[in-house]
């Protein structure tokens, strides 16, 4: 890379405090959309609020965002061409490894409980051996059919796995061979990627784009992660000021909300991203009453531990709706719209302690044990 293009991608301040609590945000929405579907009858009127029915689209936001940090967090290391892979993916598979261990672990002694007692889960199947050796391995999201399989929203910690293996070569890409073209027209490309990607979906694979978990999830995690990535340099390409106005950064999360209710999802997506690069604008401080105005909330410490537990939160909420839903149906028959609010306190309440006493502590040991000094080939070699 040139001289400038250094200087570009470290446009952005080293800490985003605010996009930390906007993924507390996002995992709130997916929380919510499963823990809905847990009530009976299926007309229950929460399940007729379109923006809950919709709350698998905080996943996409997730993959997009991936793209955006992991860009950011290793700016000076793609920059200088000096990414050092064994520690790139070892720190990665220590972020997201231990949680879904525990996870499964949890899922693995639940049915070897009922086993013993002799008791028989509902949908079986989805506890075989043979999906346990896949999510054991992160490789669930590669199936051709939808297995929701054991702790079923792992599927995208799978697809993410998928994303890291491939970030080396997507950013020699989009920051190494694409440097000649402009990061207008790379973001562009990127959006025109997404959307074609998802139009090809069905007629590819079976599928929707937005279907698509333990089938193909890899598939729709690529466009987004993508545009993460390109949205990134995009951003750090230069300052663009209107995103930072306070009417903006007010306006995009109205238009989240009215996409979301008419079901508008790749639109949804677009607009999903647009408030990740918005966010990030703020924090660089073009406007330095934007950012003391609309992000303030975003900023507080209280949000931002939120966000730092929103990992956790992902991966225990549906094995505590497991425990606190099927209680509740074997003792109280129903669950009912109450038991909601309660299940997501036990959920948060889960969330910290899994985040303190497993996600923390073994991201710090694997870390130690797993980060080698193998340097990776320059990537600005990897060009030709």
């Amino acid at each position: 890379m040139t001289n400038s293009d250094t200087q570009a991608i470290r446009a952005y301040p080293s800490d985003i405090p605010a996009l930390t609590s906007l993924r507390f945000v996002a995992a709130i929405w997916v929380v919510l959309f499963h823990y809905v579907w847990w009530l009976t009858p299926p007309g229950a009127p929460l399940l007729q609020i379109p923006i809950l029915a919709e709350g698998d689209l905080a996943v996409d936001f997730f993959f997009i965002l991936s793209g955006f940090i992991l860009t950011h967090a290793h700016r000076r290391e793609l920059a200088e061409g000096r990414l050092r892979l064994r520690r790139f993916y070892a720190k990665r598979l220590a972020r997201i490894y231990p949680l879904h261990l525990a996870t499964l672990l949890f899922y693995l002694a639940l049915v070897a409980a009922t086993s013993l007692a002799g008791l028989t889960l509902p949908n079986p199947e989805r506890y075989s051996p043979v999906q346990f050796v896949l999510n054991l391995g992160l490789v669930h999201a590669w199936q051709a059919q939808d297995a929701a399989a054991w702790n079923f929203p792992s599927w995208s910690i799978s697809a993410e796995w998928t994303a890291y293996m491939l970030f080396p070569l997507l950013t020699a890409w989009l920051l190494g061979r694409m440097r000649g073209i402009s990061a207008a027209t790379c973001l562009f490309a990127a959006a025109v990627l997404l959307f074609a990607m998802a139009a090809a979906a069905e007629p590819l694979l079976g599928f929707p784009f937005f279907s698509l978990h333990s089938n193909f999830g890899w598939y729709r995690i690529l466009p987004e992660f993508i545009l993460g990535i390109a949205m990134y340099r995009f951003g750090a390409a230069g300052p663009v000021a209107i995103l930072c106005r306070k009417w903006v950064l007010g306006l995009i999360p109205v238009l989240i909300l009215i996409t979301a209710a008419l079901q508008w999802r790749i639109s949804c997506v677009f607009l999903l991203a647009l408030l990740i690069l918005a966010v990030a604008e703020a924090a660089r401080g073009a406007d330095g009453s934007a950012r003391a105005g609309v992000l303030r909330f975003l900023t507080g410490p209280l949000a931002v531990y939120g966000g730092t537990i929103s990992f956790a939160l992902y991966m225990v909420h549906i094995p505590v709706a497991t425990a606190v839903f099927k209680s509740a149906e074997m003792l109280a028959g129903p669950v009912r719209w109450w038991m909601i609010p309660f299940a997501m306190v036990l959920a948060v309440v889960a969330a910290m302690l899994a985040h303190h006493l497993i996600e923390q502590p073994a991201y710090r040991w694997l870390s130690r044990r797993l980060a080698g000094e193998e340097i990776a080939p320059n990537l600005a070699m990897e060009r030709r």
